[in-house]
């Protein structure tokens, strides 16, 4: 995207982009992540990434959060990171990005699976994933799962030394897409077509 191209470009040059597209609320895991980053600042590697938290406005808690985070980092002197609020469309960074990170730790309230993870694999980006049903059992073969703040650390550091691994998932998850949700996707909407046609009788 040109605009972010212009505004971070001298941030991300020749870094590793982990997007975080789970929005800013701890029952969508920042906690995790952020435990994650601190464990990670310590590391050699961590000057080779950069964090991009992407968030709507959506709640009231979004904005305490962002304060939260944004002081951790500060006292911690780290500034390898950019809060996107809003920003349309989410596919622009979803390609420029290497990793997508979802730590979600329940999703419950939602019947679907989430579409940006739809999205990022898709564009054959591979994910790492909470240790939930249904996203553990949906993404099993196209993505890396963890279940606390240490195994985030762990994964990230393994995905950037490993780029095979990286494509490896991403492949998984293009053809994830492919096989089963492209086609739902083309059924449904035909099963729509025919439920209008039945009512227009």
């Amino acid at each position: 995207n040109k605009e972010f191209g212009i505004k971070f470009g001298h941030k991300i040059k020749n870094k590793t982009i982990i997007l975080a597209p789970s929005g800013l609320e701890r029952r969508r895991g920042t906690r995790v992540l952020l435990k994650s980053i601190l464990s990670l600042s310590n590391k050699t590697l961590f000057r080779d990434m950069f964090f991009i938290f992407a968030y709507r406005k959506d709640n009231k808690e979004y904005l305490k959060e962002r304060e939260f985070m944004e002081k951790v980092f500060k006292d911690n002197k780290i500034s390898n990171f950019v809060f996107l609020e809003d920003f349309d469309p989410i596919k622009k960074i979803i390609n420029i990005s290497d990793i997508i990170v979802y730590p979600v730790l329940s999703i419950k309230e939602k019947q679907e699976i989430p579409m940006i993870l739809l999205e990022s694999l898709a564009m054959k980006k591979p994910i790492i994933i909470s240790e939930i049903q249904p996203l553990n059992e949906v993404f099993s073969k196209c993505s890396t799962r963890i279940g606390n703040h240490e195994e985030l650390a762990n994964t990230i550091i393994k995905m950037l030394q490993n780029k095979d691994l990286r494509i490896n998932l991403g492949e998984n998850g293009r053809k994830l897409i492919l096989d089963e949700f492209y086609i739902k996707k083309i059924a449904e909407s035909y099963e729509k077509i025919y439920d209008e046609l039945g009512r227009n009788k």
